[in-house]
């Protein structure tokens, strides 16, 4: 039967490309043909391929067709007529544009000539929508009720992670009418002309951000508001613009209900760019608008409200730092900033009141930072010529600027003598989890605000500090600080030297006893700021400082935990010394390795362990402020994070806040790596120590696994601290439960932006490295009972034989009875297909000969009886006939040999061992099943590397060289790629090895009832742009 081919156009729609317009038709145009008879039909299909790649997903994610379901409609009443194709093959044309599938849709359909809609629906079971939508629901639908039908998404996941994504398309460019006829010299065979477009159900959005002349912008989290959550299954007509991105007359249309729009915080961004995926969502300005620059014009009595932005306008805020040119020439300035946009196509041949996000169309903001001098100007109160920048601006000085770590500091701030002597005038700006003040004029009563986190005392000298005094006694508060400006009395409290006073400030852990963890964890820096003066926005949310005295900001803890757990941790942001051996320069094992800590789960144990019940000041020279030289090493960094806070010179138990993580804490930060910052991840080297002693001493951080202590230059590594939360000297909630009973590992620890939703996955994952958004750890996933086990489909042409007719032989005998030698001369003809070679030869593995023509002549096999020798005839496949000749005792030409066997494989190979290319690139889970009924096909997939790594932590007895569909970057290819290496204990590694490897499948599951969490439905993602 002949193919038919339809196109469907593929990647999104970039907004600066002419699109295809929708032509109208009416009914009438159908073209008249006899109805009713038995017809066949070929077309050809397309999905778009993108022309750039710029973000994390891959053409083939976006474009690849895994399944697909034609809808042939009578009319607009009737109930379709359904056809899967049941293999949509590989694309027979691809190019930078177009994938291009051959389709056939046999008589046996039960398709009949006449006028028809022919509709489309591609990947429909894929979990970024809801993949419980089946064909089945679909096909009781009419045609009206499937151009009105609405589905929304099931999970509040904005990454995709499958192999394909959802895509509806239409026959042609206008309603998808098509006449399909019998003929007498068609035979019902239809080839139709024009072709199915897919479309893509989703918009794609991306944000990259870019640094101006002189700027250093440092966008750290951004948070979306109204994620559209639903839209139409097919795509509508209507749209108008110069990108086709106007709606026009169309409005918003999805499933109406409390759960269609979504809002989220506190998303990380990476690398200065971020992007995600959002369904169709129509929105209208609610007045005409033609300046661009006020798209984010808020109210002026009512901040909440935008002036031109529709309420359910999509928007993002980014937050971030920012260092650069201020508001005069050769001023530099840092800031806190945040900016705000509404998505919508505002190019050149969109319009500055164009809200709308419109599906198959992919958005790039590209985002340049020039400076912040509008968020000055308004501040000022000169007028708001950017209503989307907002921020703290603070002129630059580094003498009495500090950004700290979240855990106890100590520093020494350099203030100008002019600048506080008889201070009677000033500004301050304090922002905490408990006061967010600016207070231009110093006339703010302080008694009731957030001030007690930071006490100042006298140094010892200009430049060397004191301890903490017993129990903070003789240190000051804020309030007494000034007072003690106005009335001169500094003088005596602190250092004074020429023209600075010098005031040690003893910062307390960014930590609060009375509030919630939600309050201050992965919070912005708490700020405390002194300033001759400070200008502050009608709005109150933007200002701008430019004669500070001193600036004191804190980072919070990062974490990323799920904060309602029992006991989570969390962790400074950066760290603060080089890299270091462990406890002794010494650069032989046994001396570095000697800690006393052996706890796989307990960092603090083992801190206590090695240093609990000595003196502070056997480790830590106070007056330099850092570790004694004797002890300036990894085991004892944490001391310099802690603080002898009742000053009895003995390091108490409650005293260690702060400490080296055992190494499943370490492994714990590494699972939930998505949920920080990027200052926050573990990224200033290789190696990070952990408390636990022996082979888990050393945490290979950008490679997610461990080892043991090295020696040599490889003992240096660096020190990262973290903090229990809930309970300082009590263990840490473990981030996993398992269930030996339903294998199920449940995630009961990461926070949400950690982890994805349970079911927003089926089938595999693309190859990833470790890095990528498809290496997070699920709500919870199912561990197959056994290995896989996989029967391979044979590969076209693997059943190919050759077709071999005996055409003569002749042959003669020699010697006794006993010992007769046989001579055979045979004559073959090949029945040759185009394209292929055959060979011969006279055993199996033997040397073999090209055979040129269509027989082959002048063969002569010789043996002696009783054994025999045969003619092997081959094909370039591999696969043979094997011929036995004659053996009577006197061979005459009408003695015939035989061909007795070949070789021709069956139709599947089963193999339980894979390649790494195998491995990364064959759907190899997809037949897996333990459900009797087989509901659990395509379910299954190979692990992640994160996966695979709670695996061997929960479960004994996995096999040596059971692998993940993840590789390490820092090695070619796939041969990074992850498995478990044979050992004792097993460990996860990427070294390379000529090896077969393993797989234990997995699956999302329903996340089982833990004791140490619940989850929360929160989700973020979103950004900015500055024009």
């Amino acid at each position: 039967m002949k193919r038919i081919r339809k196109n469907a156009f593929g990647f999104f729609r970039m907004m600066a490309v002419c699109l295809l317009l929708a032509a109208c038709t009416d009914e009438d145009d159908f073209r008249r043909v006899e109805e009713g008879l038995p017809i066949s039909l070929r077309f050809s299909l397309t999905t778009p391929a993108p022309n750039e790649v710029t973000t994390r997903a891959t053409d083939q994610q976006e474009t690849k067709v895994e399944k697909l379901a034609l809808f042939f409609y009578k009319t607009e009443n009737d109930k379709p007529l359904v056809y899967q194709v049941p293999d949509v093959g590989t694309p027979a044309e691809t190019t930078s544009t177009n994938y291009l599938y051959n389709i056939e849709v046999p008589e046996s359909a039960g398709l009949t000539s006449g006028e028809w809609y022919l509709y489309a629906v591609a990947n429909w079971d894929k979990g970024f929508w809801d993949k419980d939508m089946s064909i089945e629901g679909l096909a009781q639908m009419t045609k009206s009720e499937m151009d009105n039908y609405c589905i929304q998404k099931k999970y509040k996941t904005l990454d995709i992670t499958e192999t394909s994504i959802l895509l509806t398309g239409k026959y042609g460019t206008s309603d998808g009418r098509v006449t399909l006829e019998r003929t007498e010299s068609n035979e019902g065979v239809n080839e139709l002309q024009e072709r199915i477009h897919l479309r893509r159900s989703i918009a794609k959005i991306i944000f990259n951000f870019k640094n101006g002349t002189g700027v250093t912008f440092t966008p750290e989290t951004y948070d979306l508001y109204n994620y559209c959550r639903t839209s139409t299954l097919m795509e509508r007509d209507g749209w108008t613009g110069g990108n086709l991105t106007d709606p026009g007359t169309l409005e918003w249309k999805g499933v109406n209900n409390d759960d269609n729009f979504t809002e989220g915080t506190d998303r990380p961004i990476l690398d200065g760019s971020f992007m995600f995926y959002m369904p169709e969502n129509v929105q209208k300005a609610k007045q005409s608008l033609t300046n661009k620059a006020m798209r984010e014009k808020r109210d002026e009595n009512n901040y909440d409200n935008f002036t031109y932005a529709p309420e359910r306008g999509t928007y993002v805020v980014v937050h971030g730092k920012y260092e650069g040119p201020g508001e005069k020439s050769g001023e530099t300035v840092a800031a806190d900033v945040k900016y705000t946009i509404f998505l919508g196509d505002f190019s050149d041949k969109g319009s500055a009141d164009n809200f709308t996000v419109r599906r198959n169309t992919k958005y790039t903001f590209n985002v340049t930072v020039n400076g912040v001098k509008n968020i000055i100007i308004e501040a000022k109160a000169e007028g708001e010529k950017q209503p989307n920048a907002e921020g703290d601006v603070i002129m630059a000085d580094k003498e009495n600027t500090v950004l700290l770590d979240a855990h106890f500091e100590n520093r020494i701030l350099k203030v100008k003598k002019s600048a506080v002597q008889n201070l009677t005038k000033y500004a301050l700006q304090l922002k905490t989890p408990k006061s967010d003040v600016i207070d231009p004029d110093g006339t703010q009563n302080l008694s009731n605000e957030d001030i007690d986190w930071v006490h100042f005392g006298r140094p010892e000298t200009y430049n060397t500090y004191k301890p903490y005094p017993e129990n903070g006694s003789g240190l000051m508060t804020l309030q007494e600080l000034l007072e003690a400006f106005k009335n001169g009395t500094y003088e005596t409290k602190f250092v004074v030297s020429g023209d600075y006073v010098y005031i040690q400030a003893y910062v307390d852990e960014y930590y609060y006893t009375d509030l919630s963890l939600t309050k201050f964890i992965n919070a912005s820096n708490r700020v405390m700021t002194l300033a001759s003066g400070t200008a502050v926005s009608p709005d109150k949310h933007s200002s701008y400082t430019n004669t500070p005295i001193f600036s004191i900001q804190q980072r919070s803890i990062k974490s990323m935990f799920n904060l309602s757990t029992n006991n989570p941790f969390g962790l400074e942001t950066v760290e603060e010394q080089t890299k270091s051996f462990l406890n002794s320069s010494s650069s032989t094992s046994s001396v570095n390795d000697n800690g006393n800590g052996t706890d796989r789960n307990d960092g603090y144990a083992n801190f206590k362990a090695d240093i609990v019940n000595t003196r502070w000041d056997d480790y830590i020279d106070f007056v330099n402020n850092k570790m004694k030289p004797a002890y300036d090493y990894g085991l004892y960094q944490g001391l310099l994070r802690n603080r002898d806070e009742n000053g009895n010179g003995i390091i108490d138990e409650g005293e260690i806040k702060w400490y080296l993580p055992a190494i499943n804490q370490h492994q714990a930060i590494w699972a939930g790596v998505h949920a920080l910052i990027q200052e926050a991840r573990l990224t200033s080297g290789e190696n990070y120590f952990t408390s636990t002693n022996g082979t888990y001493r050393t945490y290979w951080a950008k490679e997610g696994a461990f080892g043991a202590y090295k020696s040599g230059n490889e003992a240096e590594e660096f020190v990262r601290c973290i903090r229990s939360l809930s309970n300082a000297t009590g263990e840490t909630t473990r981030i996993s439960d398992y269930d030996s009973n339903t294998r199920i590992i449940t995630v009961s620890g990461l926070g949400d932006n950690a982890i994805r939703p349970s079911g927003s996955q089926t089938g595999e994952y693309l190859a990833h490295n470790q890095g990528a958004i498809e290496n997070k750890l699920p709500e919870a996933f199912q561990v197959a009972e056994k290995n896989l086990t996989y029967s391979a489909p044979a590969k076209p042409g693997d059943d190919y034989v050759p077709e071999v007719t005996i055409t003569k032989q002749t042959g003669n005998r020699t010697g006794n009875w006993l010992n007769y030698t046989y001579t055979v001369d045979v004559e073959l003809s090949i029945t040759r297909e185009t394209g292929k070679k055959y060979y011969y030869a006279t055993t199996e593995t033997g040397k073999r000969t090209e055979i040129t023509g269509n027989t082959l002549t002048g063969m002569q096999v010789t043996y002696k009886s009783p054994t025999y020798t045969d003619l092997y005839i081959f094909a370039d496949n591999g696969n043979y006939v094997r011929i036995r000749t004659n053996t009577n005792r006197n061979p005459t030409a009408s003695a015939s040999s035989v061909v007795i066997d070949s070789n021709k494989p069956s139709s599947a190979t089963v193999q339980s061992t894979f390649t790494r290319e195998e491995i990364m690139t064959l759907d190899l889970c997809k037949n897996y099943s333990e459900e009797a009924d087989g509901s659990d096909k395509g379910e299954w997939r190979i692990p992640n590397q994160r996966e695979l790594m709670l695996m061997l932590t929960h479960i004994s007895g996995l096999s040596d060289y059971t692998s993940a569909r993840t590789y390490y970057d820092g090695k070619s290819s796939y041969d990074g790629m992850y498995y478990i290496q044979a050992g004792n204990p097993q460990f996860i590694t990427t070294a390379v090895e000529s090896h077969e490897f393993v797989i234990r499948p997995v699956r999302d599951a329903k996340p089982q009832s833990s004791t140490s969490t619940g989850y929360d439905s929160a989700f973020g993602n979103g950004g900015s742009i500055i024009k």
